[in-house]
């Protein structure tokens, strides 16, 4: 910020050395300050606008005709807030006249916005009497934007990581986001999947009545998604949505709320995961703002965080699994920061990334970022990559592996924008880096919950045989591939007796039983034939490719006599026997439920038979017994 100081210091000495009247300060320093590069102004005693430079239109977008003789009441009648602290400033250094500098956040009458830095003196007439005031103004918006980010990232990982519930984690989020932005309240919807409508669930504000008001009485409505409104077109599109001026939107069903509370400017986005909206925050500010693409890309990070959390926190009750297993994950976070020359050679790179790797920072400093080995990157993706930085492209999100001293595999993530200079040659790349290991950590933890789901729906708990959805999934794809008309043999096993183990040994003792038979079961069977169980003592086995019933009776005897061979189970020899009923696809049934019926039929009619014994299904079978 020296510049900006030595520029105020020149100003000062050109009017100190032209001892003149108000009137001729006036024309001499307008001469002066339009060739200065960043936007200047002067003012009265009475607070008025004396004269501005070109910067100073430029960067208010209005013209020095409109706001000469006027003060910053009129500047920001949209804002009123802001005209205050300017008056209030300068207020001061009439009081004790001299030099003073603050930092305040700007709306402009488009709605733009910008952080910003004052820089400005009291100079005196001839008499030594103060005068008026002239002043610089330094764009910050860049650095307090990534500064913000970076407080936000961590307060998020914070939340997520050491809140009790997800409804405090986000009540958190909501107040350091409204706080460090400055929006005044902040809400969380949420779609219910059993009515389809969306449900206010979570709410931060100021302490404000009227403010309050329109939070609880918007919570007590429930809305359908729509193409209309805030929060109902977020959840209809999946996308974000911004408002500069809610009082001007028709179809925003709260405006009456809205505007009692002063409410103008709002934006929404989706809670999203795995492609599906879950949820949406909006927030609501009291000045109208024209749509901020980086507050938008801010929010939208968080966003993501939130639909991560949700998810995991889901996944977990539904598996059952440990809270150690689904930690937050750190998708987001601005560990490092780091610029290169146009050589792509870094050129400055700050120490979180020496924190991560257990490595100085400077050693990266003259290097490529390929001239460490990068893991995890094919030479075709290091090229794509390469070929986007030739280009002087932005990029997002560049993911790759890196080995720290200690031999622990780290995953990293990089983004970086162009550095161009005011002619708009390419000058290097600055960027931030981040370390998502444990990202990848929970990713993989939530992909083997998956896998658990998939298997419970699929495979019995008890033996683990394929069930009965399995079954059919096999059964129709067998039927898709049956070459030359073969028959498919569908054969259900029923134990003899089975209660009577349970009734005298016990439950536990007829689990290790049923272990046994499906192992023997298993044994007997080809690797493309399936072995099932369909119910308590009940199994299910699907031949395929069998051309004639002598070899199925064959093959059937051998499993019913491997069956039968005495089983040591807790120090206690048992003999187990079984019914067999076999039903042919396509002869007996086009599908599982017939051929199971057919089979079952059959199994019954082996039973009456004398038990130990099978039975083909024939139309004669007649009605089980």
């Amino acid at each position: 910020m020296e510049e900006p100081e030595s520029d105020l210091t020149t100003l000062l000495w050109a009017f100190e050395r032209n001892h003149a009247s108000l009137p001729e300060h006036v024309g001499f320093a307008q001469r002066l300050i339009d060739v200065l590069p960043v936007p200047v102004f002067f003012k009265g005693r009475d607070g008025n606008y004396l004269g501005v430079n070109k910067k100073w239109e430029e960067f208010f977008g209005l013209s020095r005709e409109l706001i000469l003789g006027r003060n910053s009441s009129y500047l920001y009648a949209h804002a009123p807030s802001i005209g205050a602290q300017h008056d209030s400033m300068d207020g001061m250094l009439w009081t004790q006249p001299g030099r003073q500098s603050y930092e305040i956040a700007l709306t402009m009458l488009d709605g733009r916005f910008f952080y910003t830095l004052y820089h400005q003196a009291s100079f005196a007439d001839p008499e030594g009497n103060a005068s008026g005031l002239i002043g610089t103004i330094i764009d910050v918006t860049d650095q307090r934007r990534a500064e913000h980010r970076q407080f936000i990232e961590h307060a998020v990982m914070r939340f997520l990581g050491e809140a009790q519930s997800l409804g405090d984690a986000i009540r958190g989020i909501l107040q350091v986001m409204c706080e460090r932005l400055g929006w005044v309240c902040a809400a969380r919807w949420r779609l219910d999947d059993n009515d389809n409508r969306l449900h206010c669930v979570e709410t931060w504000s100021i302490d404000e009545a009227a403010i309050r008001k329109f939070q609880e009485e918007g919570a007590r409505n429930a809305f359908l998604p729509g193409r209309h409104g805030l929060i109902r077109e977020v959840l209809a599109t999946g996308k974000s949505w911004w408002i500069p001026d809610v009082s001007e939107k028709r179809d925003f069903l709260r405006a009456p709320l809205a505007a009692e509370a002063r409410l103008r400017a709002a934006f929404a986005l989706p809670i999203t995961f795995d492609n599906r909206v879950i949820g949406a925050l909006e927030f609501f500010s009291r000045e109208t703002r024209a749509e901020d693409l980086w507050l938008l890309q801010t929010a939208m990070s968080v966003g993501g965080q939130l639909g991560q959390l949700m998810a995991r926190r889901e996944a977990e009750a539904t598996t059952r699994e440990s809270e150690a297993r689904f930690r937050s994950l750190t998708e987001l976070s601005s560990d490092w920061y780091w610029e290169q020359d146009e050589e792509l050679r870094f050129t400055i790179m700050s120490g979180g990334v020496g924190n991560t790797l257990k490595v100085s920072a400077e050693a990266f400093l003259g290097k490529h970022r390929w001239d460490i080995e990068m893991v995890g990157l094919s030479s075709d993706a290091i090229d794509a990559h390469r070929a986007v930085l030739a280009a002087g492209k932005p990029f997002q999100d560049f993911e790759y592996g890196r080995v720290d001293v200690n031999g622990r595999l780290h995953h990293l993530s990089v983004s970086g924008r162009p550095i161009l200079d005011e002619q708009g040659r390419f000058k290097g790349y600055r960027g931030v880096g981040k370390d998502i290991t444990q990202r990848k950590a929970g990713e993989e933890a939530l992909r083997l919950a998956h896998s658990q789901l998939e298997r419970q729906a699929n495979f019995d708990a008890l033996t683990g045989l394929p069930n009965r959805h399995l079954l059919n999934d096999r059964l129709k794809q067998t039927m898709f591939v049956q070459r030359e008309r073969r028959s498919v043999a569908l054969v259900f096993i029923d134990l003899d007796d089975f209660k009577a183990i349970n009734d005298s040994f016990g439950h536990d003792f007829g689990d290790e039983v049923l272990r046994g038979i499906g192992g023997r079961l298993q044994s007997a069977l080809r690797e493309a034939d399936t072995v099932a169980r369909v119910g308590g003592d009940e199994f299910v086995l699907l031949l395929n490719d069998q051309p004639y019933r002598e070899m199925i009776a064959c093959g059937i005897r051998r499993i019913i006599e491997k069956i039968s061979a005495p089983m040591l189970v807790a120090g206690r020899e048992t003999v187990v026997t079984c019914s067999v009923g076999i039903s042919l696809y396509p002869d007996d049934g086009p599908d599982l439920q017939s051929l199971l019926r057919n089979a079952d039929s059959a199994m019954y009619r082996a039973k009456s038979h004398g038990r130990n014994t099978f039975q083909f299904f024939t139309a004669d079978t007649g009605e089980r017994r």
